[in-house]
């Protein structure tokens, strides 16, 4: 049975340029992370997930999916997995919006109202092509009105040909871990 699974990861893995659908070696311990993008946020990190930057506004932290990486920073490379945390990307600004004005989302795969961490919800959506997962957060919003949340997620994204695989599942978990262990505090100016 199992040189079937393996046999089957690798026909998946041979029609992409992705990586195979399995994880050949241990994952490096986690580590703290600090988001510090207008807000003081810590959290653990899986170290298969090496600190790169994205170059878009909505993005304000990114880590790219690199177990075999010894570097500390690496340039973000088009169809590799990562971990990001995004408060202005349309899925996760209007599902977290509309999460706080109705206690719903919509247009997504899975959807889980629950708190990990201080986190508001999990949901799975379809992005671009690939599967992304998230858990939803709101924080206090320090320039508008009193009351106001500013949305923002804690988000994986990686190859629909990943889905149902142990590597998704780990990734599930490292998400799940970092969903858990984040913190903030609103850095005043």
């Amino acid at each position: 049975m199992e040189i079937k699974k393996f046999v089957k990861n690798l026909a998946q893995a041979a029609g992409t340029s992705k990586k195979p659908s399995t994880q050949t070696t241990a994952p490096k311990p986690s580590r703290e992370c600090i988001n510090d993008f207008g807000a003081d946020g810590r959290f653990m990190l899986c170290g298969d997930f090496v600190e790169s930057k994205s170059h878009a506004g909505e993005v304000e932290i990114l880590y790219v999916y690199a177990p075999d990486c010894t570097d500390n920073y690496i340039g973000y490379e088009s169809g590799k997995p990562y971990f990001m945390i995004s408060s202005g990307i349309d899925e996760v600004y209007c599902n977290v919006t509309d999460f706080l004005e109705s206690g719903t989302v919509s247009n997504v795969l899975k959807f889980e109202k629950r708190s990990v961490g201080s986190s508001l919800f999990y949901a799975e959506m379809d992005y671009y092509g690939d599967r992304m997962a998230m858990y939803a957060f709101a924080r206090d919003d320090a320039y508008g009105a009193d009351g106001e949340k500013e949305p923002f997620g804690l988000c994986i994204v990686y190859g629909s040909d990943l889905v149902g695989t142990e590597l998704e599942k780990h990734f599930l978990n490292v998400l799940k871990e970092a969903a858990e262990t984040y913190r903030e505090t609103v850095i005043a100016e």
